[in-house]
């Protein structure tokens, strides 16, 4: 909270306008509210149990878009040559989009950093060059992208699998 409280509030208050209308679809009842934590009652365990599960479908799917969000707008920072806007953009979201961050970090001039986020993510699957050029970029843009990835240590081609 302390990186961005407006931010934070505002999205805590959309959180709760998307989940506190499932409880009372549920059966359930409002007892207090806090901060960040509801506590409600429900007719029975199971009407509380499928309010919960329908409560992190709704967050799992605000999350991702969120994630989704802040990975695209990194990206435009970055083929804007925005760098330290696109990391910015990125704080939260490291873990699960690693690749637009290997390349803002090349520019940002933080090369090993990049080569240490690369070679987790090498790890995960078949990664390449070959694969990254059908990404739908425009010239000279492409070859900036993939020029950033050759110099982190993408290999040209995915390796294959021993079996």
């Amino acid at each position: 909270m302390g990186r961005n409280e407006d931010e934070t509030v505002r999205d805590l208050e959309a959180h709760k306008a998307a989940i506190l209308p499932l409880i009372a679809r549920h059966g359930g009842s409002i007892i207090n509210i806090a901060r960040d934590v509801i506590v409600a009652q429900f007719p029975s365990a199971v009407r509380a149990v499928e309010c919960a599960v329908a409560m992190q479908k709704i967050m799992r799917e605000r999350t991702v878009d969120a994630s989704k969000e802040r990975t695209n707008t990194a990206w435009t920072n970055y083929l804007a040559g925005r760098y330290g806007e696109a990391l910015e953009a990125l704080k939260g979201v490291e873990a699960t989009h690693p690749w637009p961050l290997m390349v803002v970090y090349v520019r940002l001039g933080q090369i090993d950093e990049a080569k240490s986020l690369t070679a987790e993510y090498l790890k995960s699957g078949p990664h390449s060059i070959l694969s990254e050029s059908c990404t739908p970029i425009r010239e000279p843009m492409k070859q900036r992208y993939l020029g950033d990835l050759r110099k982190v240590g993408f290999p040209e081609r995915a390796e294959r699998a021993s079996p």
